[in-house]
Order: C-alpha cells, then sequence, then structure tokens
C-alpha cells in the first residue's frame, strides 16, 4: 500500500498504476529509477490510501528499506489503457516540476497509429535555475549556482562565467566556451543503463554568460513508454530536449516501445539532444520490426 499526497482521486479499484522514484537528494539518491506496475485492490478514500493486489518487490526508500522515503521524489501515475490508439495531433504529458510529472505511459490491447506526434521534448530534469549561472538538473535534485561543475548528469556552470556545459544521460554533455575566453567546463555525466531495467528522466542543461547576456540551460527529454500489439509510426516519437539557440541544451531523453509488430520508419523514433547536450536511451521490445531510431535503440 502507498499514501498519496494531494488525493487519489481519478484512481478506481482495477486500475493499473505505475510506481516509480523520480529523484533523491545529494546523499541518498541509489534506488532511483527503481519502479514497479501495480493493479489497485482497494482505496481510502479518507486516508488517500491505495492498496494493491501484490506487495512491492521494490525499495523506493532513501537507503535499504522503503521506511524512510526523506529527499525521495516517488510518484503514483494511473496507466491509462485503450482498446486501440489513433495518434493524429500531439499526445503529451505533464513536465517534470520538481516533485512529479515528466511520464507518459499508455498501454493499448490492440495496434497504435502513430500520424501525429507522441512528444515529451522538454519534459525531463529542468535546466538552470535563477538568473544566473548554475548546473541542470538531474537524479540527485536541482542543483546550484555559482561557478560549480556538473551536477551528476546536470550540465555544469563551469569554473568561469565564460563557460557552461550540456546535460548527460546515455552519452556525457559537451562544453562550451566564449570565444575570447576559455574556462573549465564539467559536462553532465552519463547513467541508466541501456536495457532501461531503471527508468529515468534525462539531464537539464547548465548556464553560462557571455559577456552581457547569459545562456540558461534547457530542460531535458521526459519518459515515453508505450506498450501495445501492434506499432506504426507515421509521425514521430520524441523525448528530445527543449529547443534552444543557447547551446546549452539538456539531454535527450528515455523511449520504451513494446510490440508483436512494429513499424518505426527511419528516425521518427528519437531521443536525442539539441546543441550540446547528451543523447537519450531508447529501448524496443518485438517480434518483427522494420525502421530506424535516434539513437540507436537496444
Amino acid at each position: 500500500q502507498v499514501v498519496v499526497r494531494g488525493g487519489v482521486g481519478g484512481l478506481e479499484i482495477g486500475d493499473e498504476v505505475l510506481l516509480i522514484n523520480l529523484q533523491g537528494d545529494n546523499a541518498n539518491h541509489g534506488n532511483v529509477g527503481n519502479y514497479e506496475i501495480k493493479e489497485v485492490a482497494r482505496i481510502n478514500y479518507g486516508q488517500n490510501t491505495v492498496f494493491f493486489t501484490t506487495n512491492l518487490t521494490k525499495i523506493y526508500g532513501a537507503t535499504d528499506s522503503n521506511a524512510d522515503i526523506t529527499g525521495q521524489k516517488i510518484m503514483l501515475q494511473r496507466v491509462p489503457r485503450y482498446r486501440s490508439l489513433r495518434v493524429d495531433g500531439t499526445l503529451t504529458a505533464d513536465a517534470w516540476n520538481g516533485d512529479k510529472g515528466g511520464v507518459m505511459f499508455v498501454k493499448v490491447l490492440q495496434s497504435t497509429e502513430v500520424i501525429g506526434n507522441i512528444d515529451m521534448n522538454g519534459k525531463g530534469y529542468r535546466g538552470s535555475s535563477g538568473s544566473g549561472r548554475g548546473q541542470g538538473e538531474s537524479y540527485n535534485g536541482r542543483g546550484s549556482s555559482g561557478d560549480v561543475g556538473s551536477n551528476n548528469g546536470g550540465g555544469g556552470a563551469g569554473r568561469y562565467r565564460y563557460c557552461g556545459s550540456g546535460g548527460g544521460y546515455a552519452s556525457a554533455g559537451q562544453s562550451w566556451n566564449n570565444i575570447y575566453y576559455s574556462g573549465t567546463c564539467s559536462p553532465g555525466t552519463t547513467y541508466g543503463a541501456a536495457d532501461l531495467t531503471k527508468w529515468f528522466l534525462g539531464s537539464g542543461g547548465g548556464s553560462t554568460r557571455n559577456r552581457n547576456d547569459f545562456y540558461y540551460g534547457q530542460p531535458a527529454g521526459g519518459l515515453i513508454v508505450l506498450w501495445t500489439s501492434g506499432l506504426s509510426v507515421r509521425g514521430s516519437i520524441q523525448s528530445r530536449s527543449a529547443t534552444t539557440s543557447r547551446y546549452l541544451a539538456g539531454s535527450g531523453g528515455t523511449i520504451f516501445l513494446r510490440a508483436r509488430s512494429m513499424n518505426v520508419g527511419n528516425n521518427r523514433v528519437n531521443a536525442a539532444s539539441q546543441s550540446r547536450g547528451g543523447v537519450g536511451r531508447i529501448r524496443l521490445d518485438f517480434f518483427g520490426l522494420y525502421g530506424t531510431t535516434t539513437p540507436e535503440f537496444q
């Protein structure tokens, strides 16, 4: 069972839900990315408590138990289930806001046709905060400001004000230096695993200053999970960083697609970054596949 802060409205008995640790703090973040998919057995609306049909098998707490969740951002999200799905416009979900969001998870019994877009661009961990130099956000929290290196996956602001770097995830971010000055930059580092045994958001870019102009770090890609019987993509499925002309992008996010038969087209499934951000991660589970992805799927 779990107690849900903010209420359990919208949940019903028999619903499937995703339970996931989306962020820890600087001291304790080893259980970030742990997740389970559960079925709701009972709901106590008065105490905002949800009971599952089976016991939890993963650890979501700060250390080695679920007794202490201090500093952990753990989200319970309903998983919509459809008989079939056709996306003509744009299908998306709320962006990560520091407590929740950043995840779009849908199950489809029969076929899914994506003519429009499934889009979680810029809905992962946020870029640098405030109006000055600072780190991008990552799985261990928001990051700090000033002359700082990387925040694990979050891009660093560099030792000097004319240096900054993009967020990292499956690959590290890249540094940027003003042409007149050279600083010591610390790009966002890699984390997670190619087989997506843990589910992460992409990490935000750091910020810097070029003379009188601030180059703010951009948010990263979020998490897309789509499990269906058949999948045809004629539009796009994207989890990239926010579009930026200011150099310091977040990383790409996570895309996990599962279908017996899958036609994803050529590079229509995309978890790459924009300028100077690292790439995200893509996993495809299938029996039959046509197409390619950016970056290459696992």
